[in-house]
């Protein structure tokens, strides 16, 4: 009995989810797997949807606040994502969607008082970095993010769908147009500086899973929510194994433009080479601090070499057309342009023209190629793993694709890359393929910042002093995130936050 005493004298502090999918991704599975799964350790789940918040939004006198249909459609989807762009570009705040999210859920709690001691919010859908960087200024490690990833085709199969009414089943193929321009869109919106953003948000992840035919999913939830829960059966998967390497590796390098880690295991999870974005040394590999010279890019100059010759190039050319008498009279120089803020347009254009994204000039080695010169066996061995904290850029593609490795797994997206434009014949990216291709795929499983939280045993016990193994209880299990976590810190972070958000809605004429 005495354990059952001091199981309700314990705390149980509210965790915050927030899950994070790009349009087309059937949320509605995860939610409920993930609901399942709180539930079967003593948490209540409860369901904030941002876009909903944002749906109820009101402002007075404004005739040019994105009016919503009710009926799905793309003029559905089209409002939404102007509604939100626009609240966002309003408040001037790029996490502004997701502070409507935090104010639902302390009206929730104000309402609840104690009828309910462990809750679990679950907030869907973020779509941008500063949201996911809001929730853990506050909640730190009670905020929880999870990256739902959906291959791109079934994607836009299912948006096609939704996009259908009943009677035009038979001219489905015709949606797909608007379908892909809509994934398209929220993926990464260039040309609006407060829109979606779903592509840089999705690395940002604690945890990833995947949904799809074949996919167990509420497995993989499951094991999740219950190493988050002090479940110490659990152990790394050969992929989580060989991504916390690779995240190992990177963190040698020097760049300062990223840091990225590489690192090759073969079907039995042995980790074969190691590698990081660096610069090569005669003689063979790369700079390590305490060589006698050290020729690495941060020691090399005063600036990066790489963005130098980049800028040489742009005005080269600006100067020739100059000449040509082609500029328009009262031009700014180069260095003008380049130091305008990236909201204005003329800025914005000139940083986002692919002169910047060459990547010819830079001097280190990529995490990839290292990681492939350093492998001492065949890469055509069968079963190896190329996993990568980043997505390759397309001259590393080229040596993959030569090595003979036929799986890649990464992180992070590149945008610089032109894998899909220059290698369609020989990479599939975010599809496994059975064929000769090489299959580029997002990672999945534990993210390599909670590796060592979520594995590590520490000074916790798998067996008793008599030797029996400890049966994991998941009714009194405690999140083992949270240990150190103090609840009150993050109630008066809250509101701090919040007052300044309902004063700028006030300000902005939000109701």
């Amino acid at each position: 009995m005495a354990p059952e005493k001091e199981e309700s004298k314990q705390v149980f502090p509210e965790l915050i989810f927030g899950l994070v999918g790009a349009i087309g991704t059937d949320l509605d599975q995860v939610q409920d797997a993930l609901a399942e799964c709180l539930r079967a350790v003593g948490y209540e789940p409860i369901l904030i949807s941002l876009a909903e918040s944002l749906k109820e939004l009101k402002r007075q006198g404004d005739p040019d606040f994105p009016i919503i249909p009710e009926k799905t459609s793309s003029e559905y989807y089209d409002q939404a994502i102007k509604r939100g762009n626009y609240f966002r570009q309003s408040m001037e705040q790029e996490e502004a969607a997701l502070s409507l999210g935090i104010q639902a859920i302390q009206l929730d709690r104000d309402s609840r008082k104690l009828e309910s001691k462990r809750r679990a919010y679950v907030l869907r859908s973020l779509k941008r970095k500063e949201e996911v960087e809001l929730l853990r200024s506050i909640y730190g490690p009670a905020a929880i993010i999870i990256s739902v990833y959906s291959p791109r085709s079934e994607r836009v199969n299912r948006l096609s769908e939704k996009l259908a009414t009943i009677s035009h089943r038979n001219r489905l193929d015709s949606y797909r147009t608007e379908a892909e321009a809509l994934v398209q869109r929220d993926e990464e919106e260039h040309d609006v500086e407060y829109g979606q953003r779903v592509r840089k948000t999705f690395p940002l992840a604690d945890f990833f899973v995947e949904i799809g035919t074949g996919i167990k999913t509420q497995e993989s939830l499951e094991r999740f929510i219950e190493l988050v829960f002090g479940n110490l059966s659990h152990t790394p998967s050969l992929d989580e194994q060989g991504m916390a390497m690779a995240h190992l590796a990177r963190l040698r390098s020097g760049s300062p433009a990223r840091q990225v880690g590489a690192a090759i295991a073969d079907l039995k999870g042995r980790i074969l080479s190691i590698g990081t974005n660096e610069v090569p040394k005669a003689g063979g590999g790369q700079y390590w601090p305490g060589d006698t010279e050290d020729g690495r890019d941060y020691a090399y100059g005063a600036f990066d070499v790489s963005d130098k010759m980049r800028k040489n190039l742009l005005g080269d050319l600006l100067e020739r057309i100059g000449k040509a008498k082609l500029l328009v009279k009262n031009c700014p120089s180069l260095d003008e342009l380049l130091a305008r803020k990236p909201s204005e347009k003329s800025s914005e254009s000139i940083r986002e023209s692919l002169i910047f994204d060459t990547i010819d000039f830079i001097r280190v080695v990529h995490a990839e190629a290292s990681a492939l010169f350093n492998l001492r066996i065949p890469a055509t061995e069968p079963g190896m793993t190329l996993y990568v904290t980043t997505f390759p850029c397309h001259e590393c593609a080229r040596h993959i694709v030569i090595s003979g490795i036929k799986r890649v797994m990464y992180i992070e997206p590149y945008p610089k890359s032109l894998v899909r434009e220059l290698y369609h014949d020989s990479i599939s990216i975010d599809e496994q393929c059975e064929g000769p291709k090489v299959s580029f795929l997002p990672f999945v499983g534990i993210a390599p910042n909670l590796y060592t939280r979520l594995f590590e045993v520490g000074e916790r016990k798998r067996k008793n002093d008599d030797g029996k193994i400890i049966k994991w209880n998941p009714r009194s299990s405690f999140p083992q995130l949270l240990r150190a976590y103090s609840e009150t810190a993050a109630r008066v972070s809250e509101e701090e936050k919040l007052k300044v958000f309902r004063n700028r809605l006030k300000e902005k004429g939000y109701s």
